[in-house]
């Protein structure tokens, strides 16, 4: 059974607590039901309506967010549903040297890396870097210039950056040339 605790005539709220809501108040008046934190308000016809967008079920199984509840559980819209947002637990540091693919991040078995941030530094010359997932490219080419840093973590702020595509698959670094590059990742595995 629905819960509320507060009703709003004109921009007063008052404490009043009941379990069904009135119907003898005028149009406009706003309710909170406190368990689903819905706002409701009266329409025109006379009937109880929920104020503001639709909730909708995030992918990950959370409870259902939108405005403050977004904000309190720190949800992020992918474009489709909402997402929790996911904070790294996991820094990977590495210094390939070998052209072609060095792996760089091995999750634990059966499960996937999140990529939420990358560093790097190239050595003495210049060398194209790609990061992949297994043998799949994840970012486009690199082009790193010698003794220079890359930081491209803010590419990933406020996102959930990249979620491997399998269970086990390394997350591997591709040198275009046998040139030493410092890396260091930031994610987490789920």
């Amino acid at each position: 059974m629905a819960q509320y605790t507060y009703i709003a005539s004109s921009d007063r709220w008052e404490g009043l607590s009941t379990d069904t809501l009135p119907t003898n108040v005028p149009q406009g008046t706003k309710a909170y039901q406190t368990d689903k934190a819905i706002k409701m308000i009266k329409d025109k016809s006379g009937s109880w309506v929920q104020e503001g967008p639709a909730r909708i079920a995030p992918t990950d199984s959370l409870s259902n967010a939108i405005g403050i509840d977004a904000v309190a559980f720190n949800m992020v819209w992918n474009g489709a549903t909402w997402d929790r947002l996911r904070q790294t637990n996991v820094h990977k540091f590495g210094n390939p040297t070998a052209s072609g693919d060095n792996a760089i991040w091995t999750p634990t078995s059966g499960k996937k890396f999140r990529l939420l941030g990358i560093s790097l530094q190239c050595g003495a010359t210049d060398v194209n870097v790609v990061f992949k997932d297994g043998s799949t490219a994840i970012s486009p080419t690199l082009y790193g210039k010698a003794n220079q840093w890359m930081d491209l973590s803010a590419l990933f702020q406020r996102s959930n950056g990249i979620l491997s595509a399998a269970a086990n698959n390394v997350l591997n670094l591709n040198l275009s040339a046998g040139n030493p590059v410092a890396v260091w990742l930031a994610g987490l595995e789920e």
